[in-house]
């Protein structure tokens, strides 16, 4: 079974559920969004645990789960440059 991976760009209004404005799913941009994903929880993660170990080791495991998801979901996401430019 093959899987649907996309991206999604959504407009959140202050009062409202989020509306989707456009699906993309070229596997470049998914690349990109993933390696930013995986820096953006592994940056959350460090800053956690400069305030609180406990926290930070927790972060921690949930960016390292997220980075696993990713290169399990994400067409030639092993292939692709190791950080986002």
């Amino acid at each position: 079974m093959a899987n649907n991976i996309a991206v999604f760009i959504a407009v959140e209004p202050e009062h409202g559920r989020p509306v989707a404005l456009a699906r993309l799913s070229d596997a470049g941009i998914l690349r990109i969004a993933a390696l930013a994903a995986i820096e953006t929880a592994k940056g959350r993660a460090a800053e956690a645990e400069r305030r609180d170990v406990l926290l930070g080791e927790i972060c921690t495991a949930e960016a390292r789960h997220l980075e696993e998801y990713l290169h399990r979901y994400v067409p030639g996401l092993n292939s692709g440059p190791t950080s986002v430019q």
